[in-house]
């Protein structure tokens, strides 16, 4: 019970009163956190650094299929690496957690695996460029593993890093395996479009071989021949008939017959001429239309004509052979003609089924012109997507063989893994040292938790501040027999609470800084030099 304020000899008094509580405290709590120091099992750690090397031969000659960054490329692996299968095989070939694999499923076993497994990136910052400014890079990474055994940690983290070159090895051959094979089949794929590509154009130039467009100015000169060639048949053709009607004109003015007996028959001729009119004018008109009446008279007057003459002459008249030879020659003329026109009118009729021919063509070339076109501009889309795998193809062969022999972007073991001499966890100093402060912090704590709870009166300021009255003089302590007993106890266990302290430090030093025959033996060299 306090109500004054406290002094530092006050302090020293409460230190005094409660100096075996306060160090009893303290060394248990310290003795509880060395023991955890102690008795912590020993975690080792071994891991091997691998540098990521760049592509041995410059990009502009070789360049390689597999552009991923070095980051997703390390994780891709690790996830490979640390798959079930690859840890479970580990740990039956290793004879890992055989007291686990008891206990826990294969899953469990292999995913704590998997958490003591480090993978850890190793960034350098380099000025780049391209950016104007430093940026990190991944030039290597470490592989770690954390185990009780220094031997299998050893063990598991040169398994692992093994595991980590072979499989960037097959993956990067994989990759450039896989890409050439997809180009190589994506080729092949194309190269058939582009053969039926090819068989369609053919097939399309020799179904409109006529009408394509880069024979529409032969169609057109084609045409153009042939007007001209119907222009002058029709001349001739104009020619020829105004020479026959020429000389019918003079034909018809002219006796076929020589003598006097065939004068007759050229009566005949007009009479049978006559009978061709009157039929054609009674197919058209009636018996009262004049021309017809005109006609039946001449009729009558050429037969009478006829008549008389037959009854003249003993011989029967012949009307089938002219003998004029004037007439004669007209006929013949005449006849040539008409032989003509009927040439140069069939010559007529084949240049206009030509010239129709040729109009059709002309006039189907647009549409063929751009049927053909769009065949054509997808052979040579085509034409230019194969050329452009085949040589995407060559490419990746090359880089496959910079992968095969090994000439690309590579994992080099520049480290190895060490065997761990010493635990990695846990740091047993940091948790003694820990211990000290809480071992001083819960004596005080102890000491003031009892100085506050005791409702003792222990000086003369105490009794006068509760009591309002003056203190005349004051009584020592009366020490008995027990007390001295007591006290005399608790010095000797404090002793051998330092003496315990003593010796738990030297085995801390032994085992946690320094062996003590490595440090005698510094200390003599140390001590021999002075």
């Amino acid at each position: 019970m306090q109500t004054t304020p406290l002094t530092p000899g006050d302090y020293w008094d409460i230190v005094k009163r409660r100096q075996w509580g306060i160090i009893l405290t303290g060394l248990l709590v310290f003795l509880l956190c060395t023991a955890v120091a102690v008795l912590l099992p020993s975690i080792y750690r071994s891991y091997a650094t691998i540098m990521i090397e760049e592509q041995q031969i410059p990009s502009d000659f070789v360049m390689t299929t597999v552009n991923t960054y070095a980051e997703q490329r390390v994780e891709n692996i690790r996830q490979r690496v640390l798959s079930f299968s690859q840890l479970w095989e580990i740990i039956e070939r290793l004879d890992l957690y055989r007291e686990l694999r008891e206990k826990l499923t294969a899953e469990e076993v292999v995913e704590k695996m998997r958490a003591e497994v480090g993978v850890d990136l190793l960034n350098a910052e380099i000025y780049d460029r391209k950016l104007g400014r430093a940026t990190a890079i991944t030039t290597a990474f470490t592989v770690s593993y954390e185990g009780k055994s220094p031997q299998a940690v050893l063990k598991v983290t040169n398994t692992l890093t093994s595991l980590f070159l072979e499989q960037n090895l097959q993956v990067r051959q994989q990759r450039v395996s896989e890409t050439s094979d997809f180009l190589a089949d994506e080729a092949a794929r194309v190269n058939k479009e582009l053969k039926a590509a090819d068989r369609e154009v053919a097939e399309f130039k020799k179904k409109n071989i006529n009408q394509l467009p880069e024979l529409f100015q032969v169609n057109m000169q084609a045409l153009n021949g042939i007007e001209r060639n119907i222009q002058s048949l029709n001349i001739d053709m104009r020619s020829l008939k105004e020479r026959r009607g020429y000389l019918d004109a003079q034909l018809s003015s002219m006796s076929p017959y020589l003598d006097e007996v065939r004068q007759s028959s050229r009566a005949i001729i007009q009479l049978k001429e006559l009978q061709t009119q009157l039929a054609g004018l009674r197919q058209r008109y009636s018996e009262d239309y004049p021309d017809i009446g005109f006609i039946k008279a001449q009729m009558k007057e050429l037969q009478a004509q006829v008549d008389e003459q037959r009854a003249l002459s003993d011989k029967p008249l012949n009307i089938d052979s002219p003998d004029n030879p004037a007439y004669i020659s007209l006929s013949s003329q005449m006849a040539s003609i008409d032989v003509d026109i009927e040439g140069v009118k069939k010559q007529i009729e084949a240049y206009e089924k030509k010239a129709v021919m040729y109009r059709q063509r002309i006039e189907s070339t647009p549409r063929v012109e751009e049927e053909y076109i769009a065949l054509v501009n997808r052979r040579n889309a085509l034409l230019e997507k194969y050329n452009d795998l085949n040589r995407k193809h060559q490419e990746a062969k090359v880089a496959q063989e910079l992968e095969k022999n090994q000439k690309g972007e590579r994992f080099t073991l520049i480290e190895p893994a060490r065997f761990p001499e010493k635990p990695a966890k846990p740091n047993r100093l940091a948790i003694v040292l820990i211990g000290g402060v809480l071992a001083v912090g819960a004596g005080i704590g102890f000491g003031a938790l009892r100085e506050l709870s005791d409702q003792s009166v222990r000086s003369v300021d105490q009794l006068a501040a509760l009591t309002s009255a003056p203190v005349f003089t004051g009584i020592p302590p009366i020490v008995t027999a027990e007390e001295r007993a007591r006290k005399q106890k608790r010095c000797i266990l404090a002793w051998a609470a330092l003496l315990l302290g003593i010796a738990l430090a030297v085995v801390l030093f032994h085992y946690l800084i320094m062996d003590l025959d490595i440090f005698w033996a510094k200390l003599g060299r140390k001590i021999d030099r002075l």
